[in-house]
């Protein structure tokens, strides 16, 4: 039998085999074993264990520090005399790149 090659690259991850090459088999039951729980026992035992952990962040002393945001430092030097000088030099460099390939 024939294998056409396809015109779509393989999705990523996805390893194409010759196919003369067997591909490994795996056990599925040995790398993941079935709970021998019940399914609701399972989930009340979660829901346990999120109402434990609600719980805790609900009853904390200390507040959850904010987190740091990229975009309040936008414009932040805009006035500053260096950076109008970083911004100029900047511009000199891709007018001088935009003057080399128009050659």
């Amino acid at each position: 039998m024939k294998f056409r090659k396809s015109p779509f690259p393989p999705p990523a991850g996805l390893r194409i085999l010759p196919p003369n090459v067997q591909a490994p088999r795996y056990e599925l039951n040995r790398r993941f074993p079935m709970s021998d729980t019940p399914l609701e026992q399972r989930i009340q035992t979660l829901e346990q264990q999120m109402q434990s952990v609600l719980m805790k962040i609900h009853s904390s002393s200390s507040p959850i520090p904010p987190t740091k945001d990229w975009r309040k430092s936008l414009g932040m030097f805009d006035d500053h005399p260096v950076m109008q000088q970083i911004d100029k030099a900047g511009q000199l460099v891709r007018q001088q790149d935009r003057e080399q390939g128009a050659a």
